[in-house]
């Protein structure tokens, strides 16, 4: 007998909207998918300081840089998932369905979706590489 269950969701205390530049991850050593989420930015400022007359602020704030330690991006993990692979499945197939339907939405041919399948494999195995 089929039976109809209604699923009713529910957002946690601790939900919350992240933005994702990307994901790296691995096994853990029991075999799951660990992927931990992350956002890309440039370093901000290392310190700052201003004067003040009689306790008040003078502006613009005195910025000192972080250039000096070298040009480099900031990948800040927003989120670490870990999942076993009965629940990566459902997910893979939704999210092969969405970038279809947004790659069919912007018009994107295929000889670009190509272009653009073998940069997105040529910087994953770069990443994986270490350079």
């Amino acid at each position: 007998m089929t039976q109809k269950v209604i699923t009713r969701y529910e957002k946690s205390p601790a939900y919350r909207t992240i933005h994702v530049d990307g994901c790296t991850g691995s096994f853990t050593p029991r075999g799951q998918i660990q992927c931990a989420f992350y956002s890309e930015r440039f370093p901000g400022p290392a310190t700052g300081s201003f004067e003040t007359t009689d306790g008040v602020a003078a502006w613009p704030e005195a910025v000192e840089s972080n250039e000096g330690s070298g040009a480099h991006v900031i990948r800040e993990t927003e989120a670490n998932l870990v999942l076993d692979w009965r629940a990566a499945v459902p997910i893979w197939l939704w999210l092969g369905d969405v970038i279809q339907e947004v790659r069919q939405r912007n018009g994107i041919s295929d000889d670009e979706w190509q272009s653009l399948m073998e940069a997105a494999k040529a910087a994953q195995a770069a990443e994986r590489a270490g350079t």
